[in-house]
């Protein structure tokens, strides 16, 4: 069961594994492709940066074109009057005649550098800015992949941990990322070919000037066979100024006719521009328009917020009254614990008495049972002194049969009471050596248990059962309870004696 659960986690964690490296791989793909997206969107902007330099370069030359106007409606007036050397005004100089041949040069290499792109007209601003958009695009893919290496190095982590949370986390954050990342790519990919429709578009039209301008200089080549004043100025805007006023004339007038198309041809591409404008301000009104429908989901939203807010007010309520009511629980078990801690501190001093009173007990006991250890020692002494005393008994007994026989007694009536009386008082008061203890004459003599004497005058003494004047019965006296005994109950009066 086990080896089946581990090889089961173990295609799991490879499966996820492999979502994991595809969804990578997929992510890096999109990150290039917004690389391009990027690139094309800088190209917009430089595109859109020219322009503004165009416009800016329409405003000069319409100011050259007025200060120009002038000066021809000058030079009119005096041809009229006859050849004349007029007045150069400061606005219409040879400086100025040769400073708007050099700008017609520059705006002639700028247009053939953004028709043709050749790598002469390529300016080093630009390749620097080209140099910095391609280190910046490096940085961003090392960023990249520096962020796939650390998705890795996390899953694998996840993966030798056996973590599948972690795992299916990172897949879920992934998926977003990628969901994310292909709704800007959309985006950006319908950005790219409006402006991909937008610089064919402007290429378009600045091919057409180009061919209109072309047209044009063919048209003036061909008039200047006819008018050599046509002629004399395409030669002195193109081999350079000459110091005469017809010259001077002749070159302002086909400078100024440049300068009119190439203005009416800067206004057609402001115009386009301008269109452009519209159609950006298109875009915008419908950005508005999804923004205004992106505030009424907020305001929703907001509502909702709102609404859950209110609940969330209730539920902290109702948690606050909770809360009252176990704060009132807990004063309450608070009381019941002090009261609790009092009994348990009488338990406790009870306790410790019964404890004390254990102790006292136990040591009684033990007391108790160190006397009943000395009893019980004493009393097996008393017992092996017993069986001493039993066996010297039996001997003495059995001694007696063989040495003492029995003598016949006459018969005889028994005696009266007096003189039964007058017996038992002399044998009390006849004088008597006092009974010797064996157990005491053991114990002074520091030897073993040794036989009482037998006295004869015990013989005819009255014992517990009577008087004994039986012939051949006499009595012994009892150890124990010092009682006199016919030897023959001897025995059985010292199992059966209870020291009374």
């Amino acid at each position: 069961m086990a080896d089946s659960k581990i090889l089961v986690n173990a295609h799991e964690f490879n499966r996820l594994r492999s979502t994991v490296y595809f969804l990578l791989q997929e992510k890096q793909q999109l990150e290039s492709k917004l690389i391009g997206v990027q690139v094309l969107t800088d190209q917009l902007d430089r595109k859109e940066e020219d322009c503004r330099i165009l416009k800016f370069k329409v405003q000069e030359f319409e100011v050259l074109l007025s200060r120009a106007e002038n000066r021809i409606a000058q030079l009119t007036q005096q041809n009229g009057k006859g050849f004349q050397k007029g007045v150069v005004t400061p606005g219409v100089s040879k400086k100025l005649l040769d400073s708007l041949t050099r700008e017609n040069t520059k705006l002639k290499l700028a247009l053939e550098h953004v028709l043709n792109k050749t790598p002469k007209g390529i300016d080093l601003a630009v390749e620097n800015h080209d140099l910095h958009d391609m280190v910046m695009a490096q940085k961003d893919e090392l960023e990249q992949v520096r962020k796939a290496a650390e998705e890795l190095r996390s899953a694998l982590r996840a993966v030798e941990s056996e973590n599948t949370t972690e795992l299916r986390g990172q897949v879920a954050r992934l998926t977003a990322e990628l969901t994310n990342t292909e709704r800007s790519l959309k985006a950006k990919q319908v950005y790219c070919e409006a402006v991909v429709n937008e610089n064919e578009r402007l290429k378009s039209s600045i091919e057409a000037v180009k061919s209109e301008r072309i047209t044009q200089l063919a048209i003036l080549k061909k008039l200047a066979n006819d008018y050599p004043v046509i002629k004399e100025v395409i030669e002195r805007a193109w081999c350079g100024p000459e110091d005469n006023v017809d010259g001077q004339n002749g070159q302002h007038k086909a400078e100024i006719m440049k300068h009119v198309k190439k203005i009416e041809e800067l206004q057609k591409q402001l115009e386009e521009n301008e269109k452009y404008k519209g159609d950006l301000e298109n875009e915008v009104q419908k950005l508005r328009e999804s923004y205004a429908i992106l505030a009424e989901e907020m305001h929703q939203l907001d509502a909702q917020s709102k609404a859950m807010l209110d609940g969330f007010i209730e539920e902290n309520e109702k948690l606050k009254d909770e809360m009252r009511e176990m704060g009132a629980s807990f004063e309450e078990a608070n009381m019941v614990k002090g009261l609790m801690e009092e009994q348990c501190k009488g338990y406790e001093n009870d306790f410790r008495a019964e404890q004390k009173e254990k102790e006292k007990l136990t040591a009684e006991f033990k007391t108790l049972l160190k006397k009943l250890q000395e009893t019980t020692e004493e009393n097996k002494q008393l017992k092996s002194e017993m069986d001493k005393i039993k066996e010297y008994f039996k001997a003495e007994l059995d001694r007696r049969k063989v040495y003492t026989p029995p003598q016949p007694a006459p018969r005889q009536k028994p005696p009266s009471f007096q003189q039964y009386s007058q017996n038992r008082s002399t044998v009390r008061k006849s004088p008597s050596p006092p009974p010797q203890e064996p157990w005491k004459a053991s114990q002074a003599s520091g030897g073993g248990y040794k036989a009482p004497h037998f006295n004869p005058q015990y013989h005819g003494v009255v014992c517990s059962d009577g008087p004994v004047d039986t012939p051949g019965r006499g009595c012994l006296k009892c150890p124990i309870c010092h009682r006199a005994v016919p030897h023959e109950q001897m025995e059985e009066h010292i199992n059966d004696c209870d020291h009374t």
